[in-house]
């Protein structure tokens, strides 16, 4: 038996792929690197990111490799391995990661409609790297191995203070299989790695549909918090309102439920269709699928629209009871959803109108067309309590405008004013 999650990258690798076969693709010094090789005769891009140093954490320069590989995958039309073991963003880098986390995000969406995508998991996989895993046709999970969207130090810097026996419990592979139907356990051993693969690449399966998977999800959240489809259309709120007055002049007809909006509004003279997170709260399991339903009921109405999306949220909620449901696996079909409404050949818009970061932010920036902030728009990788506990140091300071362009988190401003503050709550 040889201890697999241990192992280098490098060593990771050569354990895997056939003798002789690995040619590499691009290299980014301590972090992710990728090359074409063979698994048992089978022609794959194989990629792997670097779990010892910072935890894995990917910055700009990994997911730009990622990139890369991602695209020779489609060129090639060959099968994508990802060995993934990573703490999620480089937050140090600050706005940055963000806009490169996009963009990973998106040529993992692109790569899974045209071929066979894998990921086999490491040690830990946080934050966006667990979206990375969910992008992905097939998961490895190994014992031994964690995957959560909200890491544990993330947590605590929350305020959720749990013993290693209850982190382990909560994130172990063991655990997250149960409620993962596209996965498979192996031994921390490469030989069962390879064998696993190996059935895949020769026998592969077909992957849920997102109905399918929309399904599974709603029979998970009914057995924990109840039925979504239950929760009461409220009116929207004055304050709402005033907002939508003034993000959509034209006019809008739109419902609310659960810190979700739906409905149709005029953007640029056409009408649209609109969904979003509008209440500035954290997305957490049951709102993330309701958001997910409605745009995938968008797929069979007035296809010759277009979609919009407001966010106004601070990301993904950091709690025991969301990550025990398995966030990731929401969001990430969120993030899928909105991808199919963009493949449909929609135009996919997504405005930033207040808060925005994390998860949430990377899951519907990825899908969009074109992102658009709004003055008032404020972006951060997590909020900066949970930054400090994660990194052991302050938040980076706020980006300007124009590091938000350059650094493609938004591909452009909105410089109509925005908000009333006289409207009463």
């Amino acid at each position: 038996m040889s201890a697999f999650l241990a192992a280098t990258r490098s060593d990771r690798i050569a354990q895997l792929v056939d003798a002789g076969t690995w040619r590499a693709l691009a290299n980014a010094d301590q972090g992710a690197i990728s090359g074409a090789a063979r698994i048992d005769g089978c022609a794959v891009i194989v990629t792997a990111t670097d779990g010892v140093i910072a935890s894995g954490a990917i910055g700009t320069r990994d997911a730009e490799v990622l990139i890369e590989a991602a695209a020779r995958a489609r060129s090639v039309a060959q099968p994508f391995v990802l060995l993934l073991d990573s703490a999620g963003a480089k937050l140090t880098e600050g706005v940055a990661v963000l806009g490169a986390f996009r963009r990973l995000q998106a040529a993992l969406l692109a790569t899974a409609q045209q071929v066979p995508v894998a990921v086999v998991l490491g040690r830990h996989c946080f934050g966006g790297a667990s979206l990375l895993a969910f992008a992905a046709h097939r998961r490895f999970y190994m014992r031994g191995g964690r995957l959560g969207l909200s890491g544990p130090r993330a947590l605590q810097a929350l305020g959720a203070l749990l013993p290693d026996d209850e982190i382990a419990a909560l994130y172990g592979a063991e655990r997250r299989v149960r409620h993962d139907a596209e996965s498979v356990l192996v031994s921390d051993d490469a030989l069962a790695v390879r064998s696993a693969l190996t059935a895949w690449l020769n026998h592969p399966v077909a992957p849920m549909t997102l109905e399918q998977r929309q399904r599974a999800l709603l029979h998970r959240l009914r057995g924990h918090l109840g039925d979504p489809l239950s929760l009461p259309v409220t009116p929207v709120p004055p304050r709402l309102e005033a907002r939508l007055d003034q993000l959509l002049p034209g006019g809008w007809s739109l419902m609310h439920a659960h810190g979700i909006v739906w409905g149709d509004g005029w953007v640029g003279g056409r009408s649209s269709l609109i969904a979003g997170c509008v209440n500035a709260e954290s997305v957490n399991a049951m709102a993330a699928w309701r958001l997910a339903e409605v745009l995938l009921e968008y797929r069979h109405e007035k296809p010759d629209q277009g979609v919009t999306i407001l966010l106004d949220s601070p990301g993904q909620s950091a709690t025991l009871q969301d990550e025990s449901l398995l966030l990731s696996a929401f969001v990430a079909q969120l993030s899928a959803a909105l991808h199919a409404l963009q493949a449909q050949g929609r135009s996919v818009e997504l405005w930033l109108t207040g808060e925005a970061g994390g998860a949430i932010y990377v899951a519907l920036a990825a899908a969009a067309n074109v992102v658009t902030a709004w003055p008032g728009a404020r972006l951060q990788t997590l909020p900066a309590r949970a930054v400090s506990g994660v990194v052991g140091s302050a938040a980076p300071d706020a980006a300007a405008d124009a590091d938000w362009l350059a650094a493609g988190v938004i591909d452009r401003w909105s410089r109509q004013p925005l908000f009333v503050e006289s409207v009463p709550p």
